[in-house]
């Protein structure tokens, strides 16, 4: 938070041991949780960044919107453990005007953003598909990232899924009592572009993302922070009939090295700046996206729509992950 040049006051951690860990490590003076309103009262600070686990989010997001100093609110995610609580603090907050923003990288990440400017480009045609080779990686923790990535680099939010999960969820390394799912995912927007995840619990290592292009394909090692391009072989008409061997060699990709901190220094920039953030929209679409998954696996991989009515019977259902 520092490097985005805001003055960082506080820490606050439901558990005493933590919040001296906490200000031991950072410098940053930290109290238990108990003291928040009235430290909030005391300091007016305009921003707030919520890291808890999910559970207590929920309350804690609705005491801070209440604070009318408070204009920006920074969320990790999942958002929220249900989609109940998320619209009601979308509704609060659009009712005090406060700014919501969550923690998903991706339009700030230069692999995202180099994925977006060949799109735009359009050198290699529209992009048709989107394939996370994952790991065991959870759909709450990770996969969410993806669904954000899809909308981003797309421009369009997700409009249904399909998917099958496996039967037995997997943990957290942040406590026993948090559960994700794994599994299978494929997404759809209203474009028709498709999403697709294996993210299954016999998947062990690696992340591999391949962007598959009308002309062409761009393969990304996300560990490793490698890329490459396949493109078709010039002077071919693009309105005839291409053989699929008719592609260039293997072109390297290079991208500026970023991680987590870098990512989220440019959200909080973003959000303060008032430029392009991942807000309500990327909350709404990821929170959707992953109920709407669970939903489906019930039914056994039926289509679901990402819509109030064909979700309302998961709406306050209050989900384990972390």
């Amino acid at each position: 938070m520092a490097a985005s040049g805001i003055d960082v006051l506080l820490g606050f951690d439901s558990a005493e041991e933590m919040a001296q860990s906490f200000a031991a490590e950072t410098g940053v003076s930290a109290l238990s949780i108990g003291h928040l309103e009235a430290e909030v009262v005391r300091y007016a600070p305009e921003f707030v960044s919520v890291a808890t686990t999910t559970p207590s989010r929920y309350g804690v997001i609705k005491s801070l919107l209440k604070h009318e100093a408070i204009k920006f609110v920074f969320v990790e995610k999942p958002f929220s453990s249900s989609l109940a609580q998320m619209s009601d603090i979308i509704l609060e907050s659009s009712r005090r005007q406060k700014t919501l923003a969550i923690n998903h990288q991706m339009m700030f990440l230069p692999h995202y953003v180099r994925i977006r400017d060949l799109i735009a480009g359009g050198e290699m045609g529209e992009l048709v598909s989107m394939s996370v080779s994952g790991a065991n990686f959870g759909l709450a923790n990770k996969v969410s990232h993806y669904f954000e990535a899809f909308r981003y680099l797309t421009g369009s939010r997700i409009a249904r899924v399909s998917a099958l999960l496996d039967g037995e969820n997997i943990g957290s390394h942040r406590g026993a009592e948090f559960r994700d799912f794994s599994g299978r995912v494929t997404a759809w927007n209203a474009g028709e572009q498709v999403l697709f995840v294996d993210f299954s619990a016999k998947n062990r290592i690696g992340i591999f993302v391949t962007y598959n292009f009308e002309f062409g394909k761009v393969f990304v090692d996300e560990i490793k922070g490698r890329a490459f391009s396949a493109r078709m072989s010039a002077g071919l008409d693009k309105t005839l009939h291409i053989p699929y061997p008719a592609q260039q060699d293997l072109e390297e990709l290079t991208f500026e090295p970023s991680g987590i901190e870098v990512g989220t220094t440019r959200v909080v920039r973003a959000v303060l700046r008032g430029e392009e953030f991942p807000g309500m929209e990327t909350i709404q679409n990821s929170m959707e996206a992953m109920v709407a998954s669970v939903y489906s696996s019930r039914q056994n991989g039926n289509v679901v729509s990402l819509t109030r009515e064909a979700l309302s019977g998961m709406w306050d259902e209050e989900f384990a992950w972390s």
